[in-house]
């Protein structure tokens, strides 16, 4: 692991700041709908989410104590910690998907990327932001609704490795509460900020009963370099893979463009977008070919 490359060295005593502040204005058990409460949305959006076929998100556990490891070993998307060791781990399904992710919102472009993931029948993990939570709580909510993996990537976006303890604990917890409040659950994974993160971020996300999300393409998007070169970045995912994007934090019009051709391509591979959730998951046990009277045809008995 290259540690120098994922860092990024600035502190995050400011983005805590807003934090705070911005965690004590969405604190309403209300739901942003007049005269609806929070549990009644809640419940409209597990009956959306059963009607079209789309399994139960997987959850965080329960906090518990965790101890600091000492080193990181592996390699893989998934970021997990056990005793003194933190492991990377590949995906367990790993044979004809790849999962798509965007990071940063929800924002205001958010609906759109949306719009046409449906109109495609692709699905996507959106790991988003507490303050942009609180801003579009029922931007949040269609995402849940129409079976897309949601994922926790702090409260405001600080480099995490700048942070102490503490205050990295702050950063996922309160993503944590002001997702649960919007859709009723907590996710399990949980994103670093531009994968600023170190040992201690590894034991705050394994204490929450969370599991660490990176990525095995980056199409550095952000950098806008044209719709073309993230498409072309994005299909260099192998099987298994997971692909880096981002539907806020400035213009994604280049990368809203890149949708469906991604899409299209992964496709004609044979690779289908899934969430992280059905990525991490452990895949069916293999099919047996036909049923009981030919296995007793292939064993001679008639």
């Amino acid at each position: 692991m290259d540690w120098a490359r994922l860092a990024i060295a600035a502190p995050g005593v400011a983005a805590t700041v807003v934090a705070i502040v911005g965690l004590a204005n969405g604190k309403s058990g209300r739901s942003d709908h007049a005269g609806v409460t929070r549990r009644e949305v809640v419940r409209r959006l597990h009956v959306a989410r059963h009607a079209r076929g789309s399994p139960a998100p997987l959850a965080a556990g329960s906090p518990h104590r965790v101890a600091l490891p000492h080193r990181l070993r592996g390699g893989g998307p998934f970021l997990t910690a056990s005793g003194r060791l933190a492991r990377l781990r590949p995906a367990r399904r790993r044979r004809g998907v790849v999962a798509l992710t965007y990071d940063d919102g929800p924002g205001p472009q958010t609906m759109e990327f949306l719009h046409r993931l449906e109109r495609l029948h692709a699905k996507a993990t959106f790991f988003v932001v507490g303050y942009a939570v609180n801003a579009r709580p029922a931007v949040l909510r269609h995402e849940y609704a129409l079976g897309m993996g949601i994922g926790n990537h702090s409260w405001s976006h600080p480099p995490m490795r700048a942070l102490r303890p503490r205050d990295q604990r702050f950063q996922i917890v309160a993503d944590e509460r002001a997702i649960d409040r919007v859709v009723g659950f907590r996710p399990l994974f949980f994103r670093p900020p531009s994968l600023s993160f170190n040992l201690i971020t590894i034991r705050e996300i394994a204490a929450q009963g969370m599991v660490g999300a990176l990525y095995t393409v980056d199409t550095r998007d952000w950098t806008r370099p044209g719709t073309a070169t993230i498409v072309r970045r994005a299909l260099k995912v192998r099987p298994g893979g997971v692909i880096a994007m981002h539907d806020f934090g400035g213009d994604r019009t280049q990368t809203l463009h890149a949708i469906a051709p991604i899409v299209h391509g992964l496709r004609k591979r044979g690779l289908e977008p899934v969430t992280l959730d059905e990525l991490y998951r452990r895949p069916p046990p293999p099919r047996q070919r036909g049923g009981p009277a030919s296995r007793i045809a292939r064993s001679g008995t008639h």
